[in-house]
């Protein structure tokens, strides 16, 4: 049951995250480029790079942080499934290009982030 609990509380403080995030890159920079998305899966990419080397590598954090942070909490804010939809929409939209930088920057900068996030752990 804690395990359940640990989820919950970091998914919902997630999922208020990237609605906070996302509504504020909206409104500030007022973009039809999903940006928001593409923000927040870095950063949640960069952060699940880092947290997973504390937690199995140097074993700084206990498996249930795990739990709370990369399973709840950045899967709640990391946003696959807006990402996977705005990408078909712009190609619904004949964006091919916008769709393109978005899937492949999406993945490189995703896959760069969590290799930063996990270097940086590795460092301490």
């Amino acid at each position: 049951m804690q395990e359940l609990l640990a989820v919950a509380l970091g998914g919902s403080i997630g999922a208020v995250s990237r609605y906070l995030v996302t509504n504020y890159i909206f409104i500030r920079w007022h973009c039809h480029w999903p940006w928001a998305t593409f923000i927040v899966n870095a950063a949640g990419c960069l952060a699940m790079g880092f947290l997973m080397v504390l937690i199995t590598e140097k074993g700084l954090l206990t498996p249930y942080w795990r739990l709370l942070l990369c399973v709840g909490f950045l899967g709640g804010l990391t946003t696959f499934s807006s990402f996977s939809y705005e990408s078909l929409t712009l190609l619904s939209e004949g964006n091919l290009a916008g769709a393109g930088l978005n899937i492949i920057g999406s993945v490189v900068v995703g896959v760069v982030c969590a290799w930063f996030g996990a270097m940086a752990a590795r460092s301490l």
